[in-house]
């Protein structure tokens, strides 16, 4: 709700609000003027005077952590950017972010456009389909937010986050240390279609467990994995970056800590089951685990089609293999995937919806 009306706020007026409301009488325009400017003024100043206000408007830790990586291409491009979410730690030290605001300060998209700035809004899909699924772009996640930036060029499909030496230290917990995160239904702001079974990642840490000492990241919220030193809501974003920092591999599924394990150079085993496809959203320097069901990849918010078979058919082998061999490889750079910003959307066809609508 947010997204939409502070998107229509700032699409519907312009810099020069200030005079051009040519229905007010002269007294009102000028006793609006006087009222609005110091505080829209304030705002712009608590921004770091910013070229560019980015958006994303949803809950997510993982949506803010691609928002810094837009920030980061348009610092490159010389413009000034600021950031409104609900996560600022997770900016934190971001040479290319100039400030941020909470999302309850939806005046600032006003405020910046006002000084001559512009505030954007950046979903990573083309058009959302409530309440079923939302249709994606054929494209890198990050390079459909870079094209609705205003992006041109190339840019590098990556994350960043900044760790000081001393919390990077303090990430060490185990000897052979990975980490891992089990979602369940009761994890916090995630799609069940995202939920790979806790009892199958048990059994995974059961058969890796003379090689790798396992760490549990996520929300307490989250299923308590066997056998894994219990972390879950006992770290702060900076504390988790490190302990990913320290740790072989990540294992776990689409989202935030995959984003954050990116960041801070740590190659993970991610089960993207049929949801989305890995080139849309992963890394190809990680071991990703994707299931092509005749009905995947869905995109689908909440209900899958055919009962999770994409889940299903990843087996506990699969993913021990996959563990194993990102973890052989620790301590090499992860690669950096580059892509070309197109300048048009570059629609994706769903399968289940091409087979629905055919004759």
């Amino acid at each position: 709700m947010f997204a939409e009306s502070g998107a229509a706020r700032v699409a519907t007026r312009n810099a020069n609000f200030y005079l051009e409301t040519s229905t007010m009488s002269l007294a009102r325009r000028l006793w609006r003027f006087a009222y609005w400017f110091p505080r829209d003024l304030a705002l712009r100043t608590r921004l770091g005077f910013p070229q560019r206000l980015i958006y994303f408007g949803g809950r997510g830790y993982g949506d803010t952590m691609l928002l810094n990586t837009v920030a980061h291409e348009l610092h490159r491009r010389h413009l000034r950017t600021a950031i409104l979410t609900d996560h600022p730690a997770v900016l934190r030290g971001s040479p290319a972010v100039s400030g941020t605001l909470g999302l309850r300060h939806w005046r600032a998209l006003e405020a910046v456009a006002r000084f001559g700035g512009k505030a954007q809004h950046l979903p990573y899909f083309l058009k959302p389909q409530p309440p079923t699924h939302d249709e994606p772009a054929d494209s890198h996640i990050i390079t459909e937010m870079c094209r609705r930036a205003g992006i041109t060029g190339r840019v590098d499909l990556r994350t960043y986050f900044y760790l000081k030496p001393s919390e990077r230290d303090r990430g060490a917990r185990r000897p052979r240390q990975a980490a891992v995160q089990v979602l369940g239904p009761t994890s916090e702001n995630i799609s069940p279609l995202k939920i790979y079974p806790a009892e199958r990642l048990a059994a995974v840490v059961q058969a890796t467990a003379g090689e790798i000492d396992w760490v549990q990241l996520g929300s307490p919220n989250d299923p308590l994995l066997p056998g894994a030193l219990d972390l879950r809501g006992r770290t702060s974003v900076p504390e988790s970056a490190a302990v990913l920092a320290h740790s072989r591999v990540f294992l776990g599924s689409p989202g935030f800590l995959m984003h954050l394990a990116r960041a801070v150079e740590c190659r993970s085993a991610i089960i993207f089951g049929g949801r989305e496809l890995p080139r849309h959203g992963g890394y190809s320097c990680n071991e990703n685990l994707f299931a092509a069901v005749p009905c995947a990849p869905c995109y689908r918010r909440s209900d899958s089609l055919h009962g999770l078979d994409c889940m299903n058919q990843i087996s506990v082998d699969a993913v021990v293999a996959a563990v194993r061999h990102a973890a052989s490889r620790h301590g090499e750079p992860l690669a950096v995937d580059t892509a070309e910003v197109p300048a048009h959307p570059v629609p994706f066809p769903l399968p289940w919806l091409a087979a629905n609508t055919a004759p």
